[in-house]
């Protein structure tokens, strides 16, 4: 456990030296997701967040570059967060089987954030500034 503060280790862009060259810090975050995207409506889990933008657990499959507009509630926040993304990766459920790596990884899309409000980036940014960060051995 790091005593630094979350908020002097964190602001925004990734700090850590030697973490995996990610634009934003991550957070982890459990919370249902409601998300509309390519002619789909579906329920799904967050992994994490970052400024940038969000896992969601899905088998659900979509294209990259899919538009998509996601729903979710933060602590941060006094009322849900709804805003528009841009699938920018998918995993499958056979790459996860598939995977030699030592821990499980779930299904799922990166949603890279488009156009959020102040208020929005604010509340995240005060989210993740509250939690551990998450770095991932690259």
């Amino acid at each position: 456990m790091n005593s630094t503060p979350p908020s002097d280790r964190l602001h925004g862009k990734a700090q850590a030296a030697g973490a995996e060259q990610r634009a934003y810090v991550r957070a982890e975050l459990n919370a249902a997701i409601t998300a509309v995207g390519g002619n789909n409506f579906f329920l799904g889990l967050s992994g994490n967040i970052s400024e940038g933008g969000i896992f969601i657990a899905t088998a659900q499959v979509f294209e990259v570059g899919t538009a998509i507009t996601v729903e979710f509630t933060i602590p941060t926040s006094p009322r849900p967060i709804r805003l528009s993304g841009e699938v920018r990766w998918v995993r499958t459920a056979n790459a996860t089987r598939d995977s030699d790596d030592d821990y499980d990884l779930a299904a799922g899309i990166g949603i890279q954030f488009q156009q959020l409000s102040h208020a929005d980036e604010d509340a995240i940014r005060k989210f993740i500034e509250t939690r551990e960060p998450e770095f991932f051995d690259v």
